[in-house]
């Protein structure tokens, strides 16, 4: 029979090898609906408005495009473990990803910024913060139909510290994150179901696994989350981080 050490082993070597299939067929789903939709999208530009079928073929440009983002969330779990980690700036992160991310600017929605001086490094790939970034303001976004301001905030945190939210399971230096919305707010009984995969709000037009993949990063990175809300009132969702110890001075020399 083979040793503890042997069956973990050719465990890790199973688990490596199933995700390493799954990416291949990801890889090749992922293809096939770009040739899907870029035919679709294709055949109803040679098209004139009220032709018979054309909203049809847009139907189908629009459900193989939701499909490829299902395929790429697909490999953000499957490879998330395995990004390269280090102590980041998450403000110099968070300015980054705002620079580039206009799409919900066109559908009436404006972000405020508001981060925190001096904020403590937490230990993580900016591809993973890009991830729950983008995820959380399209979930904000989606909460607003008919836009409205979402509210970007950073700050340090010392586990405890805020009123009426639950001890980390690691007290100490953390970095909080928070995403804040005017929307409606969940659902009765749709708060605590909020990170489930197609758990999303009733105009989520995405794949579905956004707030999953949030849930999953963090998970990866021993961070938790706390979401805030009053039906009516909107919504705020805080994620928390473990901070880069604080750097100690070394004794003094006798």
């Amino acid at each position: 029979m083979p040793s503890p050490i042997v069956r973990e082993i050719r465990a890790t070597e199973k688990i490596h090898s199933i995700g390493d299939l799954v990416s291949r067929i990801v890889h090749e789903f992922n293809n096939l609906m770009t040739i899907v939709r870029g035919s679709a999208q294709l055949a109803s530009g040679k098209m004139q408005e009220g032709s018979p079928g054309l909203r049809e073929i847009r139907e189908i440009a629009a459900v193989s495009e939701r499909a490829e983002r299902i395929a790429r969330e697909l490999v953000v779990f499957n490879r998330g473990h395995l990004e390269n980690q280090d102590w980041i700036d998450l403000n110099e992160c968070v300015q980054e990803f705002l620079k580039h991310f206009v799409r919900l600017a066109t559908h009436g929605h404006s972000i405020s910024v508001d981060l925190a001086e001096d904020l403590w490094r937490v230990r993580c790939h900016p591809g993973q913060i890009r991830r729950v970034l983008m995820n959380l303001l399209l979930n904000a976004g989606e909460a607003m139909a008919s836009g409205g301001e979402i509210i970007v905030r950073t700050e340090n945190y010392r586990a405890g510290s805020l009123d009426g939210l639950r001890e980390s399971p690691d007290a100490g230096r953390h970095v909080c994150l928070s995403i804040e919305d005017k929307g409606p707010g969940p659902a009765s009984g749709a708060r605590e179901r909020i990170f489930e995969p197609f758990a999303g709000t009733s105009f989520s037009e995405g794949s579905g696994l956004g707030m999953a993949v949030v849930k999953g990063i963090l998970s990866i990175l021993e961070g938790w989350s706390e979401v805030e809300s009053q039906n009516g009132n909107g919504k705020k969702i805080r994620i928390f981080l473990p901070a880069q110890p604080a750097r100690r001075s070394p004794p003094p020399r006798h």
